[in-house]
């Protein structure tokens, strides 16, 4: 992750993959459409806007950060609850698969 300290908005590239579970980073309940930030180096605040793009096929889509982890291989996790995959908003084919070209932006905390 990047910071721009002029416009206080963190970027960074990689692949963003998908997670199950049911509590979040602060005993919150997990819901469609949340993420979680990669601990080590973008901790931010729960609720935090973050954009994610398929810079391979330039698609966007709107996550809210609610969770950490280590996310090794990965900048950006988005929640599931198992039947529904919000990630496939965003991936080449639109099935459930993993982002290996994306860039996520949000503000820094």
């Amino acid at each position: 992750m990047k910071s721009n300290s002029t416009s206080n908005i963190m970027t960074g590239t990689g692949r963003i993959t998908y997670f199950t579970g049911a509590i979040g980073d602060h005993n919150n309940s997990l819901k469609l459409y949340d993420c979680a930030t990669k601990i080590s180096v973008d901790d931010v605040s729960s609720g935090t806007k973050v954009t994610a793009t398929n810079t391979y096929k330039n698609k966007t889509q709107y996550f809210y950060k609610q969770s950490c982890g280590s996310l090794p291989s990965a900048i950006l996790d988005i929640w599931t609850d198992g039947t529904t995959y919000p990630i496939k908003d965003i991936t080449t084919g639109g099935t459930l698969d993993n982002v290996y070209s994306a860039k996520i932006t949000h503000k820094a905390s």
